[in-house]
């Protein structure tokens, strides 16, 4: 982890992980991330494809609809992605902590809501 008006190269910082975690070190996070990933693509198919078949039964799908489908399938992945997200997230940046103390971490600051930070910007992008 590289802190504030630390002057260590990207070399320096990763032979730190080398002689801290060895090889594992540099893939902390990965198998929360690949389970985010998963979940993500899973959610958005399936929501796109049901909210896709139910307005081609009233009308036929123009781009802007279809664009729209995919915004909206996008969205709804973010309740069950974005915790994964924020987990991994810390995970690859903090030096120690498994899941559930990052977990438990964040509903000691935060509160269940504290998985969701950020989910302002992600819906105006």
């Amino acid at each position: 982890q590289k802190n504030r008006g630390d002057d260590s190269t990207s070399l320096q910082i990763a032979a730190k992980i080398w002689e801290d975690a060895g090889l594992l070190g540099f893939y902390r996070g990965c198998g929360v991330l690949g389970t985010m990933v998963a979940n993500e693509k899973f959610i958005y198919y399936l929501l796109y494809t049901w909210m896709k078949n139910f307005v081609e039964k009233r009308r036929p799908l123009g781009l802007a609809s279809n664009i729209l489908l995919g915004y909206l399938s996008d969205l709804g992945r973010l309740p069950v992605t974005m915790p994964l997200d924020l987990v991994s997230t810390r995970m690859q940046t903090s030096a120690t902590g498994s899941i559930t103390k990052i977990a438990d971490d964040v509903l000691k600051q935060s509160g269940p809501t504290g998985f969701y930070a950020g989910w302002k910007a992600y819906v105006g992008m």
